[in-house]
């Protein structure tokens, strides 16, 4: 039951006085660097005001403030020229706003005009001065003024945007400006400066200096390497002390000493080099002008004199160079050098730049009149002011002519008798005089030295000093030989019989030969030894005889005899000639019983002769014929080349050879495999559960088919093996594996692996496996549904649901979510899994939610239930019929809210502290009296939060009293409607929980 609540609420509303805001000062001119204050107050405001500064031209203020309730002040510590502004003050009182505004205008012009130039000018010169002014601002406010006493002789004006002001006056001096004075005058022309901070002078003396003039000395000199030579440079008519400064005009370093004074400074070169030729530049700064002169040095040596060569190995008739040399020259293109026999000149040259050693050469062909005669080398340095004396040098030599031995003559009798003496003399002409030497060479080809003198002599000669004497004359120059042959008349002698080669095989050429010496024509005669008698071969006139056998035998054995004979008698020799059979033997490549070749690839088998020059080959199989035939007497291998091999090759190949008489072999076994391709396994097709399926295993081209074996494997589990008997040629062969499907099959791996069993095949090539994926179907099964971070969350979190299934093959997941007893899809994908994410749950997210995966053999299900909590929000009450009734009248006030979980909503009289409890938001108020107008408040309340509303009610008073008591029925009326409603509120709960959110249901309006 509420008490009853009258209120009378009388406001009286004074006049609001006018309010208004002051801002001092309002316009002004502020000097950078001083501290400066605006303040903004307003009148007649009865509370603290709130101030508010800005710019009107839209950039920062750069200030502090001092506030207080009623006014503020804007403090500029240090004022630059960014404090220049337009400034809006705002004072608020009581809700109203007022604005005033200041207008700051900046300025700078703290130092004095500075002048520059006045103490350098120089009589008759143009010359130009400066005046300077720094830290201005507004620069385009400033004017300069160049005066002389009070007549105004330049004037110009700044520019914007610039903190510097400069002004140039130009004028040439004369005599009588010398110590005048000139002033610079700056003015800053803005409105409200003050007048003793508006303008600034400097006054200075003029200093006209005379004409200045650097002299150096010498100015162009040249000057002799090795010496010490100086350079020097002064100023007259200066009145301080000069700055000289050195430089080159060539631009490269000085290589000098300086030796300097107050006027004068002197460059020393301690040793002039060619480094010091150079134009040299001497600057000298007085009262800041510069003055500068130069001088040219040029540099020469010539220190030596020339040097011939050549003259002391001179040859007589071979063309000859003689060579003049001088060194230590600079500059060598001045240098002239000349060859001279007397007062003839016979060469002329010139040097060369960028050398110091000058070389000329004269060639000509010495002569036997040139033969100590004199030449001379004349060098001379032709450049301008060198001394005499320097510029010329010579040397002279005497030419010596040499000349090799020639005419070279050997006089005496050449023809002498066994016992007699033998004399010999050798002469020859050459420069210097030659050496002799005496060299027999004997009949059986040997030169023996026999003497070192122009003489020789044996005093009895025997049949062995016979033979060519030659006379050999030789000086440093070259040498000459002159031969004559002594006869001394005899038998033949030395006579010999070889056999070439030594030992001899079957089939080689052999050259039997047969020589002798004789001074006298002798016969020579080749027999062999038959049957005890000697047959005769060949014979011939001469030194030497002999016959050739081309193909050696067995039968060309035997004994040989040469016998050579002239008028003074006979000599003969013998000897034995054994043909031997060739030790041949025979190698095979490759060196095995047994090789194993792939099909396709090339063979090569090389087969060896060894211990024959002419081997003959053959190659044949088992049957004994011939594969391959190659006679090639030229070499001691033959290659059979197989390629591509296939079946067809495989079996033994024989390399015979016969070399004469031998013949030998060699065999190995060539076997031949195909196994080109991987297996490939073909399936009958996917299958269900428990039914029979058959894999068939294929291989193709391979060969030979019985070395094949095929295992089906799971892992390294063998399910069944096959291998297969012999087929000629190439074969496809099939393997086929049955089996019954289960559930665990599916995506299980069956291999077929192919091995070839056969040696000296590669293990890369010997095993080869294909492997296929078992593909056995069902309906999904093990459909799960999963919420994550959890199923019950707070409105504006994020949730994720996820779908997965098991099936073969993969089908379609659905997310479903169930809305009263309907299922409405969510996402789908296809495979085996989908996801759906909520990024900010709301209340009407929460429901049921179901996971269908379904394909061609079937469908499975899963699903699970979201809750998504929030406080009660968008509260509105509605109060029927009306919030003014007259007394008597029922009232039913509804309250609406969304909230999960729900709410508890509690009504309040706010003067009377009752709380009224409602559990689906509707009250009902009975028979009201004035005593029930007031304020009321609705609390809506669960667990994550609350919300209020407050509104009033007004009970217009009758003529005529209510009965008394009235308020006793309220109640036991809430409490009826509290019993009444109770069945529908718990109906309505459920279906909130399913639906996630609660929301209060609709009322009507109560019956009077």
């Amino acid at each position: 039951m509420f008490p009853a609540l009258s209120v009378t609420l009388t406001v009286l509303l004074p006049l609001a006085a006018a309010l208004q805001v002051n801002l001092s000062p309002r316009n002004v001119l502020y000097k950078v660097g001083d501290r400066e204050e605006i303040r903004c107050s307003m009148n007649e405001c009865a509370e603290e005001v709130k101030f508010t500064w800005g710019s009107l031209a839209d950039k920062p203020l750069y200030a502090d403030y001092k506030m207080s309730p009623n006014e503020s002040v804007m403090v500029f510590n240090s004022v630059t020229k960014d404090h220049e502004n337009i400034i809006k003050c705002t004072a608020k009182c009581k809700g109203m706003s007022k604005q005033a505004t200041a207008t700051v205008r900046v300025y700078s012009f703290a130092k004095d005009p500075v002048i520059s130039g006045h103490d350098s000018l120089v009589l008759g010169v143009e010359s130009t001065l400066t005046c300077e002014v720094t830290d201005v601002y507004p620069a385009e406010y400033m004017e300069v003024e160049w005066l002389r006493g009070d007549s105004v002789l330049h004037k110009e004006d700044g520019t914007p945007d610039t903190q510097t002001v400069r002004s140039y006056y130009t004028f040439t001096p004369q005599r009588e400006d010398d110590r005048e004075q000139i002033t610079c005058r700056a003015s800053l022309l803005i409105e409200d400066i003050p007048p003793d901070q508006s303008t600034r002078e400097t006054t200075m003396s003029l200093t006209i200096l005379s004409a200045l003039q650097v002299n150096l000395s010498p100015r162009n000199v040249l000057y002799k390497v090795g010496d010490r030579e100086e350079i020097r440079c002064s100023m007259n008519e200066c009145p301080e002390d000069v700055k000289f400064t050195w430089g080159s005009l060539a631009d490269k370093p000085l290589y000098a000493n300086y030796k300097t004074s107050p006027k004068e400074s002197v460059m020393v070169f301690n040793s002039v080099t060619k480094d010091h030729e150079n134009i040299i530049k001497c600057t000298a700064k007085c009262k800041g002008m510069s003055k500068q002169a130069t001088a040219t040095v040029r540099v020469y040596s010539f220190a030596k004199d020339p040097v011939i060569s050549g003259h002391d190995s001179l040859v007589l008739g071979v063309e000859s160079t003689l060579t003049c040399e001088v060194t230590d020259v600079y500059p060598a293109e001045y240098m002239e050098v000349e060859w001279l026999r007397g007062d003839s000149v016979l060469h002329k040259e010139d040097g060369t730049p960028d050398t110091q050693t000058v070389r000329s050469y004269y060639t000509f062909t010495p002569q036997r009149e040139d033969d100590r005669e004199q030449i001379t080398c004349r060098a001379s340095l032709l450049i301008e002011n060198i001394p005499p004396d320097q510029s010329t040098r010579e040397t002279t030599i005497s030419l010596t002519i040499l000349s090799a031995p020639s005419n070279v003559r050997v006089s005496g009798s050449t023809t002498v008798l066994v016992g007699s003496a033998l004399s010999l003399t050798c002469e020859a002409d050459g420069s210097p005089e030659p050496a002799f030497s005496w060299i027999v060479l004997r009949p059986d080809g040997q030169r023996v030295r026999v003497g070192e003198t122009r003489e020789l002599s044996f005093l009895n000669v025997s049949l062995s000093d016979a033979g060519d004497y030659e006379c050999e004359a030789s000086n440093r120059i070259g040498k000459k030989t002159a031969t004559v042959t002594v006869i001394i008349p005899g038998p033949p002698t030395n006579t010999v019989i070889s056999v070439s080669p030594n030992e001899p095989k079957e089939d080689e050429a052999v050259t039997i030969s047969c020589m002798s010496s004789s001074v006298t024509e002798s016969r020579l005669v080749l027999s062999k030894l038959q049957d005890g008698a000697e047959t005769e071969l060949v014979s011939d006139e001469g030194p030497r005889i002999s016959i050739f056998y081309s193909s050696a035998s067995a039968n060309d054995s035997g004994l040989y005899i040469c016998k050579a004979f002239n008028d003074y008698g006979s000599q003969k020799a013998s000897v034995q000639l054994l043909v031997q059979a060739h030790p041949l033997e025979v190698t095979l490549q490759p060196d095995l019983s047994m090789i194993t070749v792939e099909r396709g690839s090339v063979l090569s088998l090389s087969c060896e002769a060894s211990g024959c020059p002419h081997p003959h080959f053959m190659w044949k199989g088992l049957e004994d014929k011939p594969r391959y035939r190659r006679n090639d007497t030229q070499t001691a291998v033959s290659q059979l080349k197989l390629g591509p091999v296939g079946p067809k090759d495989d079996g033994a190949f024989i390399c015979e050879v016969k070399c004469g008489s031998v013949v030998k072999s060699k065999r190995t076994e060539v076997k031949i495999f195909s196994f080109p391709s991987h297996p490939t396994i073909e399936s009958s097709g996917p299958s269900l559960e428990g039914e029979m399926t058959n894999l068939t295993c294929t291989v193709r081209d391979v060969f030979p088919a019985d070395r094949f074996r095929a295992q089906w494997l799971d892992g390294e589990t063998e399910l069944f093996s096959e291998t297969w008997s012999f087929a000629n040629g190439l074969q496809t062969l099939s393997s086929v594996f049955s089996y019954k499907t289960n559930g665990g099959d599916h995506d299980k791996n069956i291999s077929c692996k192919v091995s070839l069993e056969m040696d000296g095949v590669p293990a890369a090539l010997a095993e080869k496996t294909a492997s296929i994926t078992l593909a056995v179907h069902y309906a999904p099964r093990q459909t799960t549904i999963t919420v994550s971070p959890q199923k019950e969350l707070k409105e504006g979190e994020s949730i994720s649901i996820s779908c997965l299934t098991d099936s073969a093959p993969e089908g379609r997941v659905i997310l479903k979510k169930v809305l009263d007893g309907e299922e409405t899809e969510v996402t789908s994908s296809e495979g085996a899994q989908t996801f759906f994410t909520i990024q900010s749950a709301e209340l009407s997210d929460s429901g049921d939610y179901v996971c269908e995966a379904v394909n061609q053999y079937g469908s499975h299900r899963a699903s699970t239930q979201i809750s998504v909590q929030a406080p009660p929000r968008n509260t509105t009450v509605k109060v029927l019929p009306s919030t003014s009734v007259q007394e008597g009248q029922n009232i039913t006030i509804c309250c609406h809210s969304v909230s999960f979980p729900p709410p508890a909503i509690i009504l309040r009289k706010l003067d009377s502290g009752i709380d009224i409890y409602s559990p689906n938001g509707t009250f009902t108020l009975i028979n009201l009296t004035p005593n029930d107008t007031g304020l009321y408040q609705i609390n809506v309340t669960n667990a994550l939060g609350y919300e209020t509303e407050v509104f009033s009610i007004h009970v217009m008073e009758r003529l005529s009293s209510p009965p008394p008591q009235w308020n006793v029925f309220i109640t036991p009326f809430i409490g009826l409607g509290l019993l009444t409603s109770a069945a529908v509120v718990l109906e309505y709960l459920r279906r909130a929980r399913l639906k996630g959110f609660y929301e209060l249901s609709k009322c009507e309006p109560a019956t009077v």
